[in-house]
């Protein structure tokens, strides 16, 4: 059975840079705090609550103005747990993720779901990206970005499972340095509606052997072992 990150080894994880558990606004790893816009509720989740964005929603979203101490040319992942609020869908994106950065190299990260000529998810690296044809339905998954920049390339890993093959990074122009959940930076642009929970962003790329754990709650640390590092 899955566990939360807080109840995972991840927990202890050197390159776990941020954790919102979404009970509220705060940083459970750090002090990012979010700033919750147009009254984001936090309701009954996958674990505890979540933040809850309305159906035909347009105006609330979390969001911190940091890049979380992550430069754009670095490995990144974000791992998240998304339930549709309806499935149906209209044609523009709505944002479930998205994270900026004003670096030189000036990249940034984006997940959305959107429909056009059937259901899609489309993950964003900076300008370039990957569109997957996955219907997500009205039932919680566990979604997981990876930007493996010594590779160079992007993942999505959709339920421990990798969708699709590998893409590539861009190196388009990011707004500033920010970190969302529930739409882009640009405000009331792309909005989720969907229920969030258990984000995680991680200063590294995950391996595919931890993504599958997690899921499948391999990796729980329910008796609470702290490791020795």
């Amino acid at each position: 059975m899955s566990a939360s990150i807080r109840n995972s080894f991840l927990y202890a994880d050197a390159n776990l840079v941020a954790l919102y558990e979404l009970e509220d606004v705060n940083d459970s790893k750090a002090s990012y705090t979010l700033t919750n816009h147009a009254t984001v509720p936090f309701n009954a989740a996958q674990f505890g609550n979540g933040a809850e964005f309305p159906s035909s929603n347009s105006t609330k979203y979390l969001d911190v103005a940091s890049n979380l101490g992550l430069a754009g040319n670095g490995n990144m992942s974000v791992s998240f747990w998304y339930k549709r609020q309806v499935e149906i869908l209209t044609a523009s994106n709505e944002y479930a993720v998205y994270h900026s950065s004003t670096t030189t190299l000036a990249r940034y990260l984006g997940l959305s779901y959107y429909e056009s000529s059937g259901k899609n998810l489309y993950l964003d690296s900076s300008g370039t990206g990957l569109t997957y044809a996955v219907t997500l339905g009205t039932t919680w998954h566990y979604i997981v970005i990876v930007r493996d920049v010594s590779n160079s390339k992007t993942q999505l890993y959709l339920d421990g499972s990798q969708v699709g093959g590998d893409g590539t990074i861009g190196t388009g122009v990011a707004s500033a340095s920010a970190f969302s959940i529930g739409s882009t930076t640009t405000p009331g642009l792309y909005t989720s509606s969907a229920i969030i929970d258990d984000v995680a962003v991680f200063s590294r790329a995950l391996t595919s052997t931890e993504i599958s754990n997690h899921f499948s709650g391999a990796d729980s640390n329910s008796k609470g072992f702290i490791a020795l590092l």
